[in-house]
């Protein structure tokens, strides 16, 4: 038996030897000459990389390195499908692979399949020991399993990527990858704590300063947080934060196309601003222009960075620009309701009325303001006024309606009211009279928040009608304007020929204003005059003599007398009343009196002038009635 087994023995151990000699039979691995190569190939992104490594999967299929370079590769490459094939290969030859689970689950979520890669990643990201990759480092099983919760195609699962990255910081350990914070500002920005979302990724830039892609994110929750300021400088500061974010992501990587179109986006948000503030934004349009010019030029087919550029080039009226960067957008797949209607107006502009009108057409019912009324001016100067009324009554009852500044309200109901004239003039037309109601009401609505145009038309229209409506129109411009010469105009032409004047209370004002003179006339024929009777009594009244008791003279004065001629004063009266009438200004001062002279004491009042030949207490003697009296100035009791 011994004999036997010997040479048996020897032709097993030979066959292992011719075995283990030829080439790719028994080695699972290439060597470190055959492998160098390739990973140089890989790591300089060479053209015969992708060629390289597959000889290599080909030439060790059961080599799982070799499978989950490739599946890098196709995924680096942009190729989802065939990574996970790739993925999955390695899975099959090592299970517990941490690498090729990563993998694949990136692949299936670019795939836009999250639920697989939820299957797959879930019960090894639950184990630590599974979420382990070669290199090392831990958790990242659970952070695409986290991603992958986000990608649902119903709805982001919040509490399945919240208890993913839970996970993951617990297998990381101490030092938490600044991914991981990326992602928990995600989860924080759908819960809707964009505060809590900024300060997680400042806190890593801060940490970690070369992570553009949480700068990138950092600029994008600092453009939701200036959308949820309320004043202008709040927005614009934030704004400005959020182009220093984008501005270091292109400084550091050219060709990165999202960040230069979401940079473009940014100006172009601070460019409407200025604009609504009265200001130039000529300035921010060019470096608006300038981002989204680098997103075309690094990647042609962006459709959303062609829109931003034709919006960019629209506002500084660049209408031929911006009509051929918006066509662009629309071929390469951004053709939503603010792109046709700034097209429409662009095409407008350039005199293509009628392709305006065509892609104003194909508007659907989620059309801005300004497309609907690009298209209403677009169908206006066409002279369609029925597309035209349409487009413009839709933008009065449009959301961002309201929000618009009055000047601009007004200018859309003053079209819409021109859009109403023009369709009432067409000839032959039964609703004539009706739709010129409604241009009116338009005009009149837009007179209301200070259009100044539509107070003419209003007044043309209206005067050109039944002088009824023309008589109301004259009194709503005076009540517009109380000194509105056109309006006191319409109400003073109009005022007969509409019968105004058969209203019950125009009738009592015309009796007042006819009736009150007419009153005060026969009034002023029987006004009471003074007897002649009264006159001539009062003239014969004798004045009191002159040396009566002043006693007397009160007691008289019941009866006044009329007035009295001059000549009657006596000397006392007349002495008296030239010096009342000599001013204390023009009279002389005091002086001191002379040496040796003596002044003489002023008569009291009561003291009467004694007269010639009689003694104090003497009663004078009646003098005869026919007897002259003495002039004024003689002396009492001298002759004449």
């Amino acid at each position: 038996m011994s004999a036997i087994r010997s040479p048996c023995l020897s032709f097993i151990v030979m066959c292992a030897l011719v075995l283990g000699a030829q080439p790719g039979v028994a080695a699972d691995a290439p060597t470190q000459d055959e492998w160098g190569p390739v990973q140089a190939a890989l790591a300089s992104d060479a053209a015969d990389a992708g060629t390289r490594v597959a000889a290599i999967t080909s030439a060790y299929p059961n080599w799982v390195d070799g499978w989950v370079a490739a599946a890098r590769y196709e995924l680096k490459h942009q190729n989802p499908a065939q990574a996970y094939t790739h993925a999955r290969k390695a899975l099959q030859l090592e299970n517990t692979n941490g690498d090729a689970a990563a993998i694949g689950m990136q692949a299936l979520i670019a795939h836009q399949n999250p639920e697989a890669a939820i299957k797959l990643g879930s019960v090894r990201a639950k184990e630590p020991s599974l979420d382990t990759l070669s290199d090392g480092r831990a958790g990242w099983l659970s952070y695409y399993l986290a991603l992958a919760h986000l990608a649902l195609k119903d709805g982001p699962d919040l509490d399945g990527a919240t208890q993913a990255m839970r996970m993951a910081k617990t297998h990381a350990g101490a030092i938490i990858p600044a991914e991981f914070h990326l992602v928990d500002a995600r989860i924080a920005v759908l819960s809707g704590d964009v505060p809590k979302a900024e300060a997680l990724l400042s806190r890593t830039v801060a940490g970690e300063p070369k992570h553009y892609d949480a700068w990138y994110e950092l600029g994008r929750v600092r453009v939701a947080l200036a959308a949820n300021e309320g004043t202008p400088a709040g927005k614009r500061a934030r704004l400005e934060s959020a182009v220093q974010a984008f501005n270091t992501v292109t400084s550091a990587l050219p060709q990165d196309h999202e960040t230069w179109a979401a940079l473009a986006q940014t100006r172009l948000e601070l460019a409407r601003l200025a604009l609504n503030d009265g200001s130039d934004g000529g300035v921010l349009l060019r470096e608006t222009v300038a981002a989204a010019r680098h997103a075309t030029n690094a990647k042609p087919d962006f459709g959303a960075a062609w829109a931003i550029l034709g919006e960019a080039e629209l506002r500084l009226e660049r209408w031929q620009e911006a009509s051929d960067a918006l066509r662009k957008a629309q071929q390469f797949g951004s053709d939503d309701a603010s792109v046709r209607g700034n097209l429409a107006i662009a095409l407008q502009k350039t005199g293509n009325v009628e392709e305006a009108l065509a892609v104003g057409g194909a508007m659907d019912g989620d059309a801005t303001l300004s497309a609907l009324v690009t298209r209403g001016l677009s169908a206006l100067k066409a002279d369609r006024y029925e597309w035209a009324t349409a487009s413009l009554q839709t933008a009065t009852t449009h959301a961002e309606f309201k929000q618009q500044p009055s000047t601009v309200q007004g200018q859309i109901l003053r079209f819409l009211g021109h859009s109403w004239t023009g369709w009432a003039m067409i000839e032959n037309l039964t609703h004539r009279e009706e739709r010129l109601d409604l241009a009116a009401a338009a005009y009149r609505s837009a007179a209301e928040v200070g259009d100044a145009y539509a107070k003419r038309h209003f007044a043309a229209v209206q005067g050109r009608r039944d002088p009824p409506i023309a008589y109301a129109a004259g009194w709503t411009l005076i009540g517009w304007s109380p000194l509105s010469f056109r309006g006191w105009a319409l109400v003073l032409a109009n005022y007969g020929a509409s019968r105004a004047w058969t209203n019950p209370l125009h009738l009592v004002i015309w009796g007042l204003l006819i009736g009150l003179p007419l009153l005060l006339w026969v009034k002023s024929l029987f006004h009471r005059s003074i007897p002649a009777e009264t006159v001539r009594t009062s003239r014969s009244t004798p004045a009191p003599a002159v040396n009566a008791p002043r006693q007397r003279q009160a007691d008289s004065s019941s009866i006044r007398p009329s007035v009295r001629p001059k000549s009657e004063a006596n000397a006392l009266t007349a002495r008296k009343s030239r010096d009342r009438s000599t001013d204390a200004a023009t009279a002389p001062r005091p002086t001191a009196p002379r040496p040796g002279t003596k002044r003489r004491a002023p008569l009291p009042e009561t003291e009467e002038i004694p007269k010639p030949g009689l003694k104090p207490g003497d009663k004078p003697r009646d003098k005869p009635r026919d007897k002259p009296r003495d002039k004024p100035g003689d002396k009492p009791g001298a002759k004449p």
